[in-house]
């Protein structure tokens, strides 16, 4: 069972943002390692093309599907999934749980915990945002444990899709395909890559709104 996630935030303004943390998974492939978030109760997961495309081109067709029961430990390996749907451009794919991790049938009526889709097109420059995924830095062991960081619309780039959101909340490589939050908890967009400058770095993440519209 997935459990709800409370002790990750702050209590002033963090339950709505922790409760969306139940929905946010790692997804795991051969040589790739990334993040995606829960969109639908019978298991559509939103993440980054580029999380389930192999070395040398092409997509997975399998992935592991894991998720946080304790957000003080790594996230356990819990289903499988089918890479439905990928597009390249927009750095955009979708993942249906198909089984569980041993290939066993999910319960019957088995429902998924989900994130309330968010406005990206009403976001500001200046409003805070949250990033939310499975970096590969910062973590003790082997494994990582679900991270969240905050930061605000620090903002935009045009990509040929559309809009991009720059952000200066904290991201690393394994947080690709997470969730970005607004301050409801609502997502808004796909983490999706970085740019260093210096000592600091922006963040770019792909909105809703990038979608094709036939998903």
């Amino acid at each position: 069972e997935l459990l709800s996630i409370r002790a990750l935030l702050p209590s002033r303004g963090g339950e709505p943002v922790a409760r969306a943390l139940t929905a946010v998974v790692e997804i795991a492939a051969d040589d790739s390692l990334g993040s995606g978030t829960i969109l639908s109760k019978d298991g559509w997961i939103l993440t980054n093309a580029h999380v389930v495309e192999k070395v040398g081109g092409g997509s997975f067709d399998d992935v592991v599907v894991s998720a946080s029961i304790d957000p003080r430990r790594p996230p356990v390996e819990l289903f499988r999934g089918k890479v439905a749907h990928v597009d390249l451009e927009r750095d955009l794919a979708l993942v249906r749980i198909a089984s569980g991790f041993y290939g066993q049938p999910l319960p019957a009526g088995y429902v998924f915990p989900t994130v309330e889709m968010g406005d990206p097109d009403g976001l500001a420059i200046g409003d805070p945002i949250w990033l939310v995924g499975y970096p590969s830095t910062g973590g003790q062991g082997s494994r990582v444990t679900i991270t969240c960081t905050r930061g605000v619309v620090s903002g935009y780039e045009t990509a040929d899709f559309g809009p991009v959101i720059k952000t200066d909340a904290e991201i690393t490589i394994g947080n690709s395909g997470g969730a970005a939050l607004d301050d409801r908890g609502r997502l808004v967009g796909v983490p999706t890559s970085l740019v260093e400058l210096g000592s600091g770095q922006v963040a770019y993440v792909h909105p809703l709104s990038a979608l094709p519209e036939e998903w």
